[in-house]
């Protein structure tokens, strides 16, 4: 078995594979062992035909079909070890010659793992980051991660202090008058935050 490769763009490879006209005559030739009690050829009792008269009754390559999917492959998989290729999905074949007495010619084209060059990363100098997290930092970042995960619950008869959240009903009013977007129910209010207005 021979195979050349053809290199192609967007990663594709094209493989002609040659296969030896004896070692696919091999191949034929089990096939027709593994079939011939499939056929009856009248003057002889079934299986015991022999393969020159069931080629003559049914044509030449009747055999050469199953050959090549028995023998294929494994031809296939010795041209990739040799080529070293890694391919990514099942090959294309195209069959450019099966006749007796010659080689088997195969074409298979296939995608394959792109190859990477690495530059020259040695000695390659990059910057160290350095953070300054302060006391100060982490506690801000505490107390949000608190409030975000902080549930509510009732406080009862208690006396409400800072950080106690109130849901209240309210209306605004300038001059004595109520103003728009100055009324809410069930609005919730943190105790200490200075979201209202003092007053």
């Amino acid at each position: 078995m021979n195979a050349v490769l053809e290199k192609k763009e967007n990663n594709r490879a094209l493989i002609n594979i040659e296969i030896d006209a004896k070692e696919f005559e091999k191949a034929v030739q089990g096939v027709y062992l593994r079939n011939r009690n499939r056929f009856n050829i009248p003057g002889f009792r079934k299986g015991r035909a022999p393969r020159k008269i069931i080629e003559l009754n049914y044509g030449e390559g009747i055999f050469y079909e199953e050959a090549l999917n028995d023998i294929l492959p494994k031809a296939y998989d010795g041209a990739i070890e040799d080529l070293e290729l890694e391919p990514v999905d099942a090959p294309d074949v195209n069959v450019e010659q099966l006749e007796k007495g010659k080689p088997v010619i195969v074409e298979l084209e296939v995608t394959v793992k792109p190859e990477v060059e690495l530059g020259d990363y040695k000695g390659i100098e990059i910057a160290k980051l350095e953070y300054n997290v302060t006391e100060e930092d982490v506690e801000k970042e505490l107390e949000s991660v608190q409030k975000a995960n902080g549930r509510i619950i009732d406080i009862g008869d208690r006396q409400s202090q800072d950080g106690d959240i109130l849901t209240i009903d309210f209306e605004g009013y300038i001059d004595g008058e109520q103003f728009e977007g100055g009324t809410a129910e069930n609005q919730d209010l943190e105790i200490g935050t200075n979201q209202f207005i003092p007053g």
